[in-house]
């Protein structure tokens, strides 16, 4: 005869195991109030009852309301209307140009003791002010022919030095001191979208030289070095 089964006596003493509500399981002491962030809490509950004080703190900005503030009941989280049928988005706005370059000078003081005397030579052309590079790149910029107005160059770097046979750091630099000198000025930015490249709006020689002696720049340094601005007497200029 087969021996009956015993009872498991654990089973029977073992306790079900009720689920804990969330208050328990927020102010548990092992777990120092830390919550899961997947954890919807209501709307119209209190936090000062879980939360510290620094918690608050962070409850109010995302919520709006102050810190320890109970919630207005039946408070509805803000919705913004879908937009109405047929109505088109708004278009992007131009980047704004860049105002004309306002030439001011001041005369350079030398760091320690006085200058050499420098030759120095009337500005008469575009071309007494420029280093070999800056010619090049000028002429590349405006185009061929020598006109009386202004144009507009929508070429990037990269292009500039290929047609140049510049490097690129130097067509950049160029760039910012034409720009400076009031010789171009941005008008249109680059554009990720369409990979479109900055446009510059490029001065004729002629207006350049005319701009230049209306604010008093008539005179640049000659020789081997960079031409400079400067006066008749050889105190070089910094535009500023």
């Amino acid at each position: 005869m087969p021996n009956p089964t015993k009872p498991n006596r654990r089973k029977q003493d073992a306790r079900k195991l009720e689920p804990i509500d969330w208050h328990e399981f927020a102010n548990d002491a092992v777990l120092n109030g830390n919550m899961s962030t997947l954890f919807h809490r209501p709307p119209t509950e209190d936090p000062t009852a879980y939360a510290s004080p620094e918690a608050l703190v962070e409850i109010g900005k995302r919520t709006g309301r102050a810190p320890g503030a109970p919630p207005t009941a039946g408070a509805e989280p803000t919705v913004s209307a879908p937009p109405s049928a047929g109505a088109q988005p708004a278009a992007a706005q131009p980047a704004a140009a860049e105002p004309a370059a306002t030439l001011r000078t001041v005369p350079t003081i030398p760091i320690a003791g006085p200058e050499k005397p420098r030759k120095v030579k009337p500005i008469r052309k575009l071309q007494d002010a420029l280093t070999l590079a800056g010619q090049v790149l000028y002429q590349a910029m405006y185009g061929g022919g020598e006109g009386s107005g202004q144009r507009e160059c929508a070429k990037g770097y990269r292009q500039l030095a290929a047609e140049t046979h510049l490097d690129k750091d130097t067509v950049r630099d160029l760039i910012a001191d034409f720009k400076a000198r009031g010789i171009l000025r941005e008008i249109g930015t680059y554009n990720a979208d369409t990979r479109s490249s900055k446009t510059y709006e490029v001065l004729s020689g002629s207006a350049i030289v005319q701009k230049w002696r209306d604010s008093g720049l008539c005179y640049v340094t000659s020789g081997r070095q960079r031409p400079e601005f400067c006066t008749a007497q050889g105190v070089a200029l910094q535009i500023v």
